[in-house]
């Protein structure tokens, strides 16, 4: 090591070690010794900073950390922080001529790097001394300052003759801090470029009263009246209003309907963004958050407030120390009480970011913003309305508010109340403004409209009257699904007991447990249900969840785990779609673990993943299945067989616990199909058949043997009817697609379907054309 002057710093940082029994020789070590330098005292001073306090909290700081085990051990090592600073210290600063250089010189620009250090940086921000002190250009601040011995009357970068001068708003920025002391309100610059004043707002009419949040209101209002750490934080999902209500105490502070501690009191909503950006320089930011901070507290009874408040961690570590960011910034005044701060986040912000910094997390009060529910969010909107008719010069229908919650509580089930329903009433204005310009009032066709382009789903099901679609659930199903007329009619009893008021209180809709042999309708079912009632099916074959692992992947991993932070399965889906039929295929396979989840679920209607969200299944309709106790149905027929029911009910005993099939609504066992129900499957396959090629302008007849014989052959008393289709499309769809393709059915015709003396398919086909609307099956 060449450098001498580095050398004898070094050799002292050793002594402030073993003085303080340290176990390392670290940054702070070498601080200390700079800090005794006269020179660097001296320079110092002219900041108006306290040496001696400063080196008293250096060494209380070093107090608390790792000691040597013996007093006589002097085999001390320099940490790996102040490694990488020595290698810096050391490299060719000067161009190997130090002897052109004072050592006052050198000292200031060790401290400088030095600021690269965590904990070197934040003592010495602290005391109000920044990294851009310590900065190019240096010649400025000795200048500044006239420091003896100023090295550049020996040596200037030629490159910095024609520097320009900083702008009006550089030189605000950099300041000294004691100057914002002597600057009238009008004066504060910082406050103007970075900062909104809330107050201002509600005088201009931009901001208006809060609606339906007075619990909350009352609670930050409480909060905000503490001694110390009066900052309340609000915390819920986004949507919600949180903001609002901010901005809605503003408005009572304005109209003077706030406690007398408030009564003056003026909000500033702080730009974190714009404080960042065009920082360049290091400690740049700094001295812009400082300043404002300065500029804040001169201001009597100030609150700001933080929207999103969980960017101030990290914020300027990237154009400044690396370990300095605006949180750590802010903690002391946070703390002490001298600015009152309120932020605002979502949960899964405040639990990546917040909650992990236990110093910051503990500088705030959580205040849950809950989503309001369905009959506040209507007062909201009705109490908003002259905003957006005034806009619009429109008069929004009573009917289209309730439209614009029922739609958007169904339908944008991943957003949140009140704000999904302002954006429906926003697009539905719109909407009809730029339609008809002559029109006078936005309607529910108008709303079902925009619900039917955000949803991506026919706008007859959204005009769908839900009361409609319930009264003629059994007899549509009934049409599609073929003797399973009980469980059929368990399911709808349940749906109408829901909807009407009159179920239970807690749980989903229904809970099922559909036990049968495969093929005969059980997940057909459900899939028609979900079909009729327009809403999603999420579908989950518990054969993937059979290990230990199965709860992870429908909840969410835990915490330190690779992923933890993703989505589960059955999280993401249910929080998109809290509307909808859960079916759980085969729940026999899946591990212990999720039938104490489903516990839960059935029992209370919620469960909570791995990140703590909360997860709604009141509003779906969940159905199991499973093949359980199906070979003692090998020789029944018929689904109304008692016996039947009496063969499976043991096996489903047996197998689940007494806790579980309690809080089931109903075991529904499946039977194999009758000869009758079997042939009504044949049908189904049939038509459907008939109406693909109708279209192509083919009819085709299928005789009553060709039926039966269908019937017999598709039909599997092991695989149920599921074969069924594959049979229809090997036997008579390959044959007729041949002619469609190549023969005498390219340009329509008719086509007969019988059975030979031998059992074996005989097609008769005819090109003559026909009209298609007097094709019959």
């Amino acid at each position: 090591m060449k450098n001498s002057i580095l050398n004898q710093l070094l050799t002292e940082a050793f002594t402030e070690a073993l003085m303080l029994n340290s176990k390392y020789v670290t940054a702070c070590h070498l601080l200390l010794a700079l800090l005794r330098k006269d020179s660097v005292r001296e320079s110092l001073s002219f900041v108006s900073l306290d040496t001696n306090e400063l080196i008293q909290k250096v060494e209380n700081f070093l107090s608390y950390g790792e000691k040597r085990e013996s007093l006589h051990n002097e085999q001390l090592e320099p940490s790996e922080e102040l490694q990488k600073i020595i290698k810096k210290l050391d490299s060719n600063w000067f161009n190997g001529q130090m002897e052109d250089y004072s050592d006052e010189y050198v000292y200031l620009n060790y401290l400088n790097i030095l600021c690269e250090s965590k904990e070197v940086c934040l003592l010495l921000v602290e005391k109000f001394v920044d990294a851009e002190f310590f900065n190019e250009p240096v010649r400025t601040i000795f200048k500044q300052f006239n420091i003896k011995n100023n090295p550049y009357k020996y040596k200037q970068n030629p490159n910095k003759k024609n520097e320009k001068s900083r702008s009006n708003n550089e030189r605000v920025y950099n300041d000294d801090i004691s100057n914002y002391k002597n600057k009238a309100p009008e004066d504060f610059e910082l406050i103007k470029k970075f900062a909104v004043n809330l107050n201002e707002l509600v005088e201009k009419g931009l901001i208006r009263k809060a609606y339906g949040r007075e619990v909350e209101t009352e609670m930050l209002i409480h909060c905000l009246g503490r001694l110390k750490k009066g900052n309340p934080l609000l915390l819920g999902e986004a949507g919600v209003g949180k903001t609002a209500i901010v901005e809605g105490l503003a408005y009572l502070i304005h109209s003077k309907e706030v406690p007398e501690f408030l009564s003056e009191s003026v909000i500033f909503s702080l730009d974190v963004g714009g404080i960042l950006a065009g920082s360049k320089l290091r400690g740049e930011f700094e001295m812009r958050l400082k300043g404002l901070v300065e500029e804040i507290k001169q201001i009597p009874n100030a609150i700001i407030y933080i929207d999103e408040i969980h960017t101030i961690v990290g914020a300027g570590t990237s154009i400044s120390n690396e370990n300095l960011d605006a949180a750590n910034m802010l903690k002391p005044v946070l703390s002490s009480g001298e600015i009152r701060c309120i932020g605002s986040t979502t949960f899964q912000e405040y639990e990546n970011s917040i909650s992990k910094d236990s110093a910051l997390k503990r500088r705030f009060q959580v205040i849950n913003v809950d989503e309001p529910s369905k009959e506040a969010t209507l007062e909201i909107l009705k109490n908003s309305l002259d905003q957006y008719s005034n806009f619009y010069k429109l008069n929004f229908t009573e009917a289209a508010l309730e439209a614009c919650v029922n739609l958007a509580q169904r339908y944008m089930a991943d957003k949140h109340f009140p704000d999904k329903a302002f954006d429906l009433l926003d697009l539905a204005g719109s909407y009809v403004r730029i339609k008809n310009s002559m029109a006078k009032s936005v309607d529910v066709s108008d709303v079902q409209k925009m619900v039917s382009i955000l949803a991506k789903v026919p706008e007859i099901e959204v005009s769908t009257n839900d009361k409609q679609k319930i009264k003629n659930l059994y007899s549509d199903l009934s049409q599609l699904i073929f003797g399973q007329e009980t469980a059929i009619r368990k399911i709808v009893d349940s749906i109408k007991l829901n909807r009407s008021g009159l179920g239970k209180s807690s749980g989903p809709i229904g809970s099922f447990l559909f036990v049968g042999p495969t093929g005969v309708g059980k997940t057909e079912l459900v899939k028609k249900l979900s079909e009729m009632l327009s809403i999603k099916l999420i579908r989950f074959d518990m054969t993937e969840y059979n290990t230990e692992m199965g709860v992870t992947k429908l909840l969410g991993t835990s915490a330190g785990y690779i992923g933890y932070r993703d989505q589960g399965l059955l999280s993401k889906e249910i929080l998109k779609y809290p509307y909808s039929v859960l079916l759980l295929d085969e729940i026999e396979k899946a591990h212990p673990s999720i039938f104490n989840l489903l516990l839960q679920i059935m029992d209370t209607g919620y469960a909570t993943d791995s990140v703590g969200r909360k997860l709604n299944f009141n509003h779906c309709i969940l159905v199991m299945t499973s093949n359980l106790g199906s070979e003692k149905l090998t020789n029944n027929i018929g689904f109304t067989n008692n016996n039947s029911a009496i063969d499976v009910i043991p096996e489903v005993n047996k197998f689940f616990t007494p806790e579980f099939r309690n809080r089931l609504d109903a075991i529904i066992p499946f039977a194999h199909l009758d000869e009758e129900t079997i042939l009504r499957v044949v049908d189904k396959f049939l038509l459907e058949l008939t109406h693909q090629l109708k279209d192509k302008g083919v009819n085709i007849i299928f005789s009553d043997k060709v039926r039966k014989y269908i019937a017999k052959n598709g039909y599997d008393k092991l695989l149920g009817a599921r074969p069924m289709y594959r049979y229809i499309e090997e036997h008579i769809r390959k044959p007729v697609a041949d002619e469609l393709l190549f023969g005498s059915l390219s340009e329509g015709g008719y086509v007969s379907v019988d059975l030979d003396e031998f059992d074996k398919y005989v097609f008769n086909f005819s090109s003559e054309s026909f009209n298609k609307d007097e094709l019959i099956f």
